[in-house]
């Protein structure tokens, strides 16, 4: 007569095969991060190469190629825009630096750069102070910034906005 919990050694087979199938996943899983690890050490240190030998091609390639395996990281993007600016695609690198996440120490800075291409490439001063607005706002300590913001105001009359920076 049959058991009550299925045939003989049915609850075991299907406890072993759940562990079967854990252990795959947790290996696939272990393989996808060491792959990517690698992947992005070496492409981090391709991009570096590209930019010793003014490759700014490469410095593409390589930076695309690790935005891929590293998602949402600022320092890809900053070598994307880095290419981008020396092959004089102002608009491309001024969208790549707008992307930057907040929280990374390096974009203030990049936010500075941004507002240089804003205004003197691009003619889009309004958009120019609005990053530097942004970069202050991450960064108090952004001297160079702050002053480029209250010239801008005073030059264009902007009294109450002036007041605040000075």
């Amino acid at each position: 007569e049959p058991s009550p919990a299925g045939p003989p050694g049915g609850r075991r087979g299907r406890l072993w095969w759940t562990m079967i199938a854990i252990g795959l996943a947790l290996a696939l899983a272990g393989s996808y991060f060491v792959v990517r690890r690698i992947q992005v050490d070496s492409l981090s240190a391709s991009c570096g190469e590209a930019i010793q030998s003014n490759d700014w091609d490469r410095l593409e390639r390589c930076a695309e190629q690790w935005c891929w395996w590293d998602r949402g990281q600022a320092t890809p993007q900053l070598y994307l825009a880095e290419a981008a600016l020396q092959t004089q695609q102002y608009e491309r690198a001024a969208e790549l630096l707008d992307r930057l996440p907040d929280d990374d120490l390096r974009t203030p800075a990049a936010l500075s750069k941004r507002s240089s291409v804003l205004f003197e490439r691009l003619n889009r001063p309004i958009e120019g102070a609005e990053t530097l607005e942004r970069a202050i706002g991450l960064d108090p300590k952004l001297v160079e910034a702050r002053g480029r913001l209250i010239f801008f105001y005073a030059f264009t009359l902007q009294r109450r906005k002036l007041r605040f920076h000075a």
